[in-house]
């Protein structure tokens, strides 16, 4: 019988703790059913609480109770709860958050001195020592009763939903009944309370749709709000997101199955480890009912059931523009059938994180077309290589999405998600290797390699990554709006000397005046209420050079001028936030934002940022253009004097990344087609 020590990572502040959990996972006891012989063996002491459930429920003429007893029973090998004695010390942070929420103060602060809270806290406390320093087998500690109470108000409520005849048998055991939604979950009585809270709903809009119902209760805790402050408190227990009524996405995703499954209604968390074709990764619910799978938005949103269109790797989003997704995910109560976290073979090292998790499921096709990718090995395979992963680029590096067995050199992707640039690659250590070409799956499926060409074209950059549609209001935002230059600060006597007539590009736009003007007071009047301007510039000219001329900030209020100097700060990120002006200004409305020079001075120029995301190429910072054969290969560094940057010696049809060296983060790979950059 082979046996595995597995060993949970978990990453500290400064450092890294690692807690070796001997949790036993074995090969026949890991398949997708379990195996309730090996179970009950690895329960050692605690066999008899095992076998007096599955006793107690074997004389019961509805037989629905006992396979989910077995079901339980069967995968509660690798499943580990996490010792919170030491919960209560982290929890004081709710206690700071509502004193802070009672001094009424802007929530940017607020975060800041939430966050300096909480790491106070986890300085004092560190995570690693208290809270997943110390963890124990479900199997060999869990008891009968805590599991029959389990089992049996998750049947009640079964039975008494009245959408009951929606919901397969299989789909409330494997979603319903299972008693934790991630491992190092405590033992926990959740489904009480929640179901008590929430019954009344179900009853009140039955026989309406399921969509309806679900709305309802959601709306119930639509100020439960998205925030990263506490993306790492260890939100073992449903009473702290209750108390927290903030977290990321995965930490919503599991209070929402909870209050669900509470409820009879089987809802999963999905899940994308990376997306094909942006940065980051993302998590959802998904109600699973009559046979469909209804994807939604785990924070309230008035667009929270759209994830279905948007997921399909066919549709575009309205404001975020299209999401790829080469793999969707599913957690599971019962571990996957194999791959290289069940092959002895493969030291635990050379796996990527998130495949170092057997609770995981498959569930691609349920939401978009797959293709099955055979991959023939070209580069050099090190010793002691079993696996291949298929990664895409994200966060500036290529993040693995799906494994695949070595097979005579040869490596086969199941369900691969189309519209996506690829690469495989071995994974050591850490370190991606590849060890073939790169390659694009279009959205037919067909495959096309990026290979070196010594062909070379030229290129002209304007942005270094993509743009989401919604970034269109801020391109149009500024037509109409007006510069007008006064004698003094009333403008009682003033003149325009710029209208903006057109769609303004992402970065800071000179308009370069007929005459120059002499003036002492310039302002610009804003054409709408939106919040859509960056940065003002004023220069004046000395033979060929362009000098920015200095002033003091003005504006439409003074009250409000902290809120409308933000376009003169000097930060192209900054903006003017309209929403942060005082009552009688806005309903004033006629918002300007000037300078005041101090004297006279001749203005030969002006320079307007719309806001943006500073991805577009910006005069004055230093850009490095790569492309791809194998790694990243430099095609040199260029400062840009204007807004776009020009390179001669660029290979034909080859994998392209522009970085900003001076500062940001966010970049796009993409080809260049027809004299455009195409994100890939």
């Amino acid at each position: 019988m082979k046996e595995r020590k597995i060993k949970v990572f978990y990453l500290s502040h400064k450092r890294i703790c690692v807690l070796v959990v001997f949790i036993v996972i074995m090969l026949s006891a890991c398949t997708k059913r379990g195996n309730l012989k090996e179970a009950l063996r690895l329960s050692g002491e605690n066999k008899s609480q095992l076998v007096g459930l599955l006793e107690s429920y074997s004389t019961e003429s509805d037989s629905v109770k006992l396979q989910a007893a077995k079901y339980v029973i069967s995968n509660l090998p690798g499943h580990y709860s996490y010792d919170t004695t030491y919960l209560c010390e982290y929890r004081t942070i709710w206690e700071v958050r509502e004193e802070l929420i009672n001094d009424k103060l802007e929530p940017d602060e607020r975060d800041a001195r939430l966050k300096e809270s909480w790491e106070s806290i986890k300085n004092k406390y560190p995570l690693g020592r208290y809270i997943f320093g110390k963890a124990t087998e479900d199997i060999t500690t869990i008891n009968s009763g805590f599991l029959k109470r389990h089992i049996d108000q998750a049947y009640e409520a079964y039975v008494a939903n009245p959408y009951f005849d929606s919901i397969s048998t299989r789909d409330f055991i494997e979603h319903v009944i299972p008693y934790k939604t991630k491992n190092g979950e405590p033992f926990e009585e959740w489904r009480e309370g929640f179901y008590k809270r929430h019954k009344r709903y179900v009853d009140s809009v039955y026989p309406s749709p399921i969509i309806p119902l679900f709305d309802s209760i959601l709306h119930v805790y639509k100020e439960y709000k998205y925030n990263t402050v506490f993306k790492d408190f260890p939100m073992l227990k449903s009473s702290d997101f209750h108390l927290a009524q903030r977290g990321i996405c995965e930490q919503r995703c599991r209070f929402n199955a909870k209050l669900f499954a509470s409820l009879g209604f089987p809802v999963a968390v999905d899940y994308v480890p990376a997306w094909g074709n942006r940065d980051n990764s993302h998590a959802w619910n998904a109600l699973l009912f009559g046979g469909n799978t209804y994807a939604f938005e785990s924070f309230w949103d008035w667009h929270r059931w759209k994830y279905r269109r948007i997921y399909n790797n066919i549709n575009i989003d309205e404001d975020w523009g299209k999401f790829r997704l080469p793999k969707v995910f599913r957690f599971k109560y019962h571990s996957i059938e194999r791959g290289p976290l069940l092959d002895n073979r493969v030291e635990l090292s050379n796996i990527p994180p998130f495949f170092r998790r057997a609770k995981y499921e498959d569930v691609s096709k349920e939401y978009f077309k797959c293709t099955d990718v055979n991959v023939a090995l070209t580069g050099e395979i090190p010793e002691n290589s079993y696996y291949v992963y298929l990664c895409v680029w994200g966060d500036n590096r290529w993040k693995p999405v799906q494994w695949g067995e070595i097979i005579h050199h040869e490596v086969m992707f199941k369900d691969m998600g189309r519209d996506i640039v690829y690469l495989p690659a071995i994974y050591k250590n850490g370190r991606i290797i590849p060890v073939a070409n790169a390659f694009y799956l279009d959205e037919n499926g067909k495959r096309s390699n990026f290979e070196y060409n010594a062909e070379q074209e030229s290129v002209r950059l304007s942005r270094k990554s993509f743009c989401k549609p919604y970034f269109s209001k801020w391109e149009e935002g500024n037509i109409c709006g007006v510069f007008r230059a006064g004698n003094d600060v009333s403008f009682r006597e003033s003149k325009v000397v710029l209208r903006i007539n057109k769609k303004l590009t992402l970065n800071n736009n000179i308009f370069n005046l007929k005459q120059p003007v002499f003036t002492r007071y310039i302002r610009y009047e804003l054409p709408n209420k939106n919040d859509v301007l960056a940065e003002l510039s004023f220069y004046s000219k000395d033979g060929d050079r362009r000098e920015k001329l200095k002033g003091k900030p003005i504006c439409s209020d003074i009250r409000d001028v902290e809120v409308m100097e933000k376009a003169l700060d000097d930060d192209f990120l900054s903006f003017i936030h309209l929403g942060g002006l005082n009552s009688e200004h806005k309903k004033r409305g006629h918002y300007w934002v000037g300078i005041d020079f101090g004297k006279k001075v001749n203005i030969a120029s002006i320079g307007i940022c719309p806001r943006n995301d500073k991805n577009n190429v910006f005069a004055g910072l230093r850009y490095e253009l790569y492309y791809w054969n194998n790694q990243w290969i430099s095609l040199g560094i260029k400062k840009a004097e204007c807004n776009f940057l020009e390179y001669d010696n660029v290979p034909q049809n080859a994998l392209l990344l522009l970085k900003c060296i001076d500062e940001g983060r966010e970049n796009r790979i993409f080809k260049y087609v027809e004299g455009c950059q195409k994100w890939l």
